[in-house]
């Protein structure tokens, strides 16, 4: 089929042992539920994977199984966080490997793997608005019917490619949603596989991946203590974003940490009470921007008083959570935590 590298090709035939029917079996118009076959795996690197060949098969596996998540044109945005996640680890593990591969081959695909996320980003971003926007009126004191005007607001402008489909679904499945939008995601997805199966050098081994997670943990560290001089919210989204790739690194070589479950329970807490802080921003940032403006000013200062109280309350906590995971420095950490 046009558009589908010969690495690729080669790559299906091989791991799934016979002729592949790209014409029949791969409709890139997505008029079938998927271009690649599921492949159940668990994503999380084995040393064994570390060999050239096992390290471009884990990467380009886990990208082909985001795949699965195509029903048709019609993605849920249970799924849409499912696959941003995915994406995420798929970005924390080019991280890992960053010292085993070339710096063209790595900027080429980290690059690849942020645009297939940036286009899943307007509706992820207003899921969230939404969910956010409904707890509103029991605990910043906003009328229910400013709140309904608010969440229609945020449907009104989702972009022209995604269509909302079904406004109220099972929450196990979350809303629903058609767009030409994942015609585009899937060409991305095809153009990032394309990308690892071309490295040009490969060179990892145990040495790589504790250089990778040093350097992770050294950038949290440098983010925290930015953090304890100024109460800046990007600051603090900085902070959460690189605590993100120092736990998926946790879970991606398990096998590279002494005190793993330790790890993995802190870095989850404390990731999670900076999401509930980057939350609030987010909240504050879209009830200052509405336009037309639903909320009366006494509404509105209200509510940007009661969570910034919130968010500061949080900011002190994290701070407190940072400075026992944090007290290390880069060296010091690598020999008491790393094997």
């Amino acid at each position: 089929m046009e558009g589908f590298d010969p690495l690729v090709r080669l790559w299906l035939d091989v791991t799934h042992g016979r002729p592949w029917n790209y014409d029949q079996d791969c409709d890139i118009e997505l008029q079938h539920e998927h271009c690649f076959p599921i492949i159940p795996m668990k994503f999380q690197l084995k040393k064994s994977d570390l060999k050239k060949e096992k390290l471009r098969d884990v990467i380009a596996r886990e990208l082909s199984q985001l795949c699965e998540t195509f029903q048709g044109q019609v993605v849920s945005s249970v799924q849409i966080h499912s696959m941003r996640r995915s994406l995420k680890k798929t970005r924390a593990l080019l991280r890992l490997v960053r010292d085993g591969i070339s710096a063209s081959d790595f900027r080429e695909t980290d690059q690849h793997i942020r645009q297939c996320g940036k286009l899943l980003a307007p509706i992820r971003d207003a899921w969230v608005l939404e969910s956010l926007i409904e707890k509103l009126d029991g605990e910043f004191e906003i009328i229910s019917e400013d709140t309904a005007k608010l969440i229609q607001l945020i449907r009104d402008s989702m972009p022209e490619s995604v269509k909302r489909i079904e406004a109220t679904t099972p929450k196990k499945n979350g809303t629903k949603f058609n767009s030409r939008l994942f015609i585009e995601l899937k060409l991305c997805l095809h153009e990032t596989i394309q990308s690892v199966l071309g490295w040009s050098t490969i060179s990892v081994n145990e040495n790589v991946i504790k250089k990778g997670i040093s350097r992770v943990y050294r950038k949290a560290r440098k983010h925290y203590r930015n953090c304890s001089k100024g109460n800046q919210p990007s600051l603090f989204h900085e902070w959460r974003r690189s605590l993100k790739q120092l736990f998926y690194h946790c879970q991606l070589a398990p096998w590279a940490w002494r005190n793993l479950d330790e790890w993995k329970s802190n870095l989850r807490r404390l990731e999670r009470t900076l999401g509930d802080e980057h939350d609030l921003v987010v909240l504050q940032e879209f009830l200052q921007s509405t336009e037309p403006r639903v909320l009366s000013q006494s509404a509105l200062d209200t509510a940007l008083e009661k969570s910034n109280l919130r968010r500061h309350k949080l900011q002190r906590k994290s701070l407190r959570m940072g400075e026992h995971l944090f007290t290390d420095p880069g060296l010091k950490f690598v020999k008491k935590e790393l094997f």
